[in-house]
């Protein structure tokens, strides 16, 4: 009878540990890390949601303590959408429930681009597309993703052509984490020169000289004077410079009649800037005494001479 008990005792024993409750060992410690995701249909878990192809097939994760800072992607504009989007992206109003609490997302518009699924139905997007994304950030309970199934009730408002509130399971799997970028075993520096050459813009200069100048009716009695303006334009004239001249003197003619006038400039060297050169016409009351009456012209001839620096 002892040992026929004895044997009941250890089958008991063994039972019992069977019957022991298994505990979660997706344990994550502080870092960043990768993930697959799924959008389901809330009221439907083996059914992609309608919305599901607007999502990235990946989310990244932080984890600092307790919190964990989870990030899911949805193309930005959606392709084909007729509604596009509005100013705060595809999705708004982005919530995801933990455990009976509420988490809101935050939507970084437009900051990166992600590998997208193919779709079929209302969105029109292509198996391996890379499509401009926007980030949608929730701060989430790092226990929450200690479990051998994460998935969580999302909440969220697409803008693009649905226009609508909607509900979904956002599955999460595969958290692995990422793999920094290997340091080199080795590294040398070799230096580069770069010359480049920016040519100093080309000279450029205006001279105008006053096409007549009338001296009027001339005085036999006080010298005939007439002052007149050359007008100078300049630009990127460096060390360049102008150099205005005329003929000293010149004559004047009426017919067969002659009358002398004589013809100087002022401040018409070193130009290299707008400027205003002053020139005056003279014919001596002494000519005009012993000249024949009559209507006399003549011609006044003006060099204009540059000098580079």
């Amino acid at each position: 009878m002892k040992k026929i008990l004895s044997i009941t005792l250890g089958t008991a024993m063994a039972i019992s540990m069977c019957c022991m409750p298994a505990y979660a060992t997706n344990e994550v410690s502080d870092g960043n890390y990768t993930a697959d995701v799924q959008f389901m249909n809330a009221s439907n878990p083996t059914s992609p949601s309608m919305s599901s192809p607007i999502f990235a097939k990946t989310a990244d994760l932080t984890i600092n303590g307790d919190n964990a800072e989870f990030s899911i992607y949805v193309a930005n504009p959606v392709p084909y959408g007729d509604g596009i989007t509005s100013e705060n992206g595809s999705v708004t109003n982005c919530k995801i429930t933990v455990d009976n609490t509420a988490y809101n997302g935050t939507v970084d518009v437009q900051n990166t681009k992600k590998i997208f699924s193919a779709s079929t139905g209302l969105f029109k997007i292509e198996e391996g597309a890379e499509l401009t994304v926007d980030t949608v950030t929730f701060t989430l309970p790092k226990s929450s993703l200690e479990s051998d199934d994460v998935s969580y009730t999302l909440d969220v408002h697409v803008n693009p052509i649905m226009n609508a509130d909607v509900s979904l399971l956002l599955k999460v799997s595969n958290i692995a984490k990422s793999t920094p970028a290997p340091a080199p075993t080795e590294e040398t520096n070799q230096n580069m020169t770069v010359t480049a050459d920016v040519e100093a813009p080309a000279p450029s200069y205006i001279v105008t000289v006053p096409s007549s100048v009338a001296m009027g009716t001339l005085s036999a009695e006080n010298d005939n004077t007439k002052t007149y303006s050359v007008k100078v334009e300049a630009a990127n004239m460096g060390d360049g410079y102008l150099d205005i001249s005329t003929a000293a003197t010149g004559k004047l003619t009426s017919g067969s009649n002659t009358l002398a006038f004589s013809n100087a400039l002022s401040n018409n060297t070193g130009i290299n800037d707008n400027a205003t050169v002053t020139g005056t016409l003279k014919v001596n009351a002494s000519n005009v005494a012993s000249a024949a009456a009559g209507n006399y012209t003549g011609t006044a001839n003006f060099v204009i001479s540059y000098y580079a620096a």
